[in-house]
């Protein structure tokens, strides 16, 4: 269930073209994002992904609008904020890594 939640923030990651206009926004996405991997290991029993590099971010920026970076960014700090899972803690867990992808609701098509 873990590998589904992760497989979806990354995937709404890269739809997004990890978007932002300078370091900032990709050192926060690319850090939460890896945040994320580290802290939802304890979970899972899946093989980790490979972690994003914020140059792997800056590579697909260029589209993307001032509100899209803002959430992206928002998205990425968030996920740094979030705890480490445990099993007992599993579904809370989700529910807050769920949170996080709202933050990135409302992305252009074009970023």
């Amino acid at each position: 269930m873990r590998s589904r939640t992760l497989g979806t923030a990354l995937g709404l990651l890269s739809l997004a073209g990890c978007g932002g206009g300078g370091t900032d926004v990709c050192d926060k996405v690319a850090t939460g994002l890896n945040d994320l991997i580290t802290k939802a290991a304890p979970c899972s029993t899946s093989t980790p992904p490979t972690p994003l590099t914020a140059d792997q971010c800056r590579q697909s920026i260029g589209n993307c609008t001032d509100a899209d970076k803002q959430k992206l960014g928002d998205f990425g700090s968030c996920l740094s904020a979030l705890p480490t899972c445990s099993p007992a803690t599993l579904s809370s867990w989700q529910s807050s890594v769920q949170d996080c992808l709202l933050k990135l609701q409302g992305i252009s098509s074009s970023c």
